[in-house]
């Protein structure tokens, strides 16, 4: 959802705005400066920042997934008790293109068709990331769309507020992720 607000431009202060009062909260009263809805758009996400591939394209019109793949590397890292990031890296390399084709064709959509990309930035390992970042950068700038760059751990923040009951703001949440230092 966040990445939605920043290829919309909405600045951080409508972003509360518009969230709070989607989900009823007094500080929403106070209207921003410039009123603004969230346009519909569709979005083709890349998460590659372990040992997962994850792809999906969500429909902002409809608040829905029109198609989502994932890929896990558990059984390639299984053998050395951990993930190895090197072979992480070359797996997202082979794993990204085919999952997006895959992912696009269940939607319907062709790229051209896309609102934006949005990709994973951090934190995660630095190669998986790269890949992500290359694959997202290039296909938008292909497609003529906007690229967004979107923090690993907000996204894990945001994401109950696209379930169908989402938390009210405010709200409290417990982050916990492992192996990295951020």
């Amino acid at each position: 959802m966040a990445f939605l607000y920043s290829l919309a431009g909405i600045t951080p202060t409508e972003k509360r705005h518009s969230i709070a009062a989607h989900h009823g909260c007094k500080a929403a009263l106070a209207p921003p400066h410039r009123a603004r809805e969230t346009p519909a758009m569709n979005v083709l996400g890349i998460e590659t920042s372990c040992d997962e591939t994850g792809v999906a394209v969500y429909d902002g019109a409809r608040d829905a997934l029109l198609g989502h793949a994932l890929y896990s590397q558990v059984a390639l890292h299984a053998e050395y008790g951990g993930v190895v990031p090197e072979l992480a890296s070359r797996d997202h390399v082979r794993k990204t293109l085919p999952l997006i084709e895959r992912v696009l064709d269940e939607s319907g959509l062709d790229g051209r068709e896309l609102d934006g990309v949005a990709y994973t930035a951090g934190p995660g390992l630095v190669g998986a990331l790269l890949v992500g970042a290359v694959v997202a950068r290039s296909l938008a700038w292909g497609w003529g769309v906007p690229s967004l760059a979107v923090h690993h751990m907000e996204g894990h923040l945001l994401a109950p507020l696209m379930e169908a009951d989402p938390p009210a703001f405010p709200f409290i949440a417990l982050l916990v992720s492992g192996g990295h230092t951020q």
